[in-house]
């Protein structure tokens, strides 16, 4: 009976401490950075710029020549925002759907022809601008979720950008991790994010570190519940006075509807994302991930998510016109 007693008591120890083994498991940070914690106090106000170290008036074009002759992967593109395709010696860019057009971004191949809703492997297409001059194919297109790089090798990029992206993004440290993955040591992380107070989230706060970690242990953009839900909810903060057409051209056909109506229109568009058959004849359609915003950032979280959390030497972060913020970070 003692020695019963003496295993059933050496089980429950055991038992007791592999859960709790899980737990820490769970939640143990994505942060690379080992010394990290997550801060309890901003840097930075909100709206305001980032302290002088960081901006020390320089621009741009005085870290252009760091990508010249790189290999870059973009997230979410192209972007006629900025010139990066000029310096660049290649790009391939990530995307998860075709709604370029969406977007006002080109939707269509090296003849015009519309990519479709399967383009996995088609030339990744620039040009045909006053700043990017003739159309010239610079990479490759890869169908994917830009937080789900599985065939990309390790280290296999010099630079990752990801222009007015990483907001789209209901988990962004999950995509932060895998964009790291995928870039060499001594690459670097460009980062391209929307004002708030110059956007529809002009009514939303910032995000916070701890909001995000919880999302990426949740593995937020897998749950479709949350992700209605987090969607409800920022619908309740989006200007009833927004001008619809600043998010797709059709959206003049709103400007009689009502609030309510118009708060629907967005609904719906953000909830369209379809498996297996056609939009028309879609009947239980998901949240579309990329077509939200799901996150305020302001240069305080992304400092703390890409300087403090990855433990990058962030290297120049700055406010453009007209609703830009910029950061440029080196992996270590």
């Amino acid at each position: 009976m003692v020695l019963f007693g003496t295993l059933a008591f050496i089980l429950l120890v055991a038992f007791v401490f592999s859960q709790a083994r899980v737990t820490i498991s769970r939640m143990t940070p994505p942060c690379l950075n080992p010394a990290y914690s997550p801060s309890r106090s901003r840097r930075y106000l909100f709206n305001a710029g980032p302290s002088a170290e960081l901006v020390n008036q320089r621009t741009y074009w005085d870290f252009a020549a760091l990508l010249k002759g790189k290999r870059m992967l973009e997230i979410g593109g192209p972007t006629s925002d900025i010139d990066i395709y000029t310096f660049v010696a290649s790009a391939d860019n990530v995307v998860f759907r075709n709604r370029f057009a969406h977007f006002g971004q080109r939707a269509d191949d090296l003849q015009g022809e519309v990519l479709g809703n399967s383009f996995d492997g088609q030339p990744f297409t620039i040009g045909d601008d006053a700043r990017a001059g003739p159309r010239k194919i610079i990479g490759t297109v890869y169908q994917r979720h830009g937080a789900h790089l599985q065939s990309f090798l390790d280290q296999s990029y010099d630079v990752v950008f990801a222009c007015h992206t990483l907001e789209h993004f209901v988990d962004p440290l999950r995509a932060l991790v895998e964009w790291d993955r995928v870039l060499r040591s001594g690459g670097y992380l460009f980062l391209m994010l929307p004002f708030a107070p110059r956007t529809f989230d002009r009514d939303v706060t910032p995000g916070r570190m701890e909001e995000l970690l919880n999302l990426y242990h949740s593995n937020a953009s897998n749950n479709e519940a949350l992700l209605l839900a987090r969607l409800d909810a920022r619908l309740q903060l989006f200007p009833n006075d927004y001008d619809l057409s600043y998010l797709w051209p059709e959206a003049h056909v709103w400007v009689n509807a009502t609030w309510d109506e118009k708060r629907l229109a967005l609904w719906k568009s953000v909830v369209s994302l379809c498996h297996g058959s056609p939009e028309e004849q879609c009947r239980n359609p998901q949240v579309d991930e990329s077509l939200w915003h799901w996150h305020v950032w302001d240069f305080d979280l992304i400092q703390e998510a890409v300087g403090d959390c990855l433990g990058y030497e962030i290297l120049w972060m700055q406010f453009h016109e007209p609703y830009h913020q910029l950061m440029l970070a080196r992996k270590p």
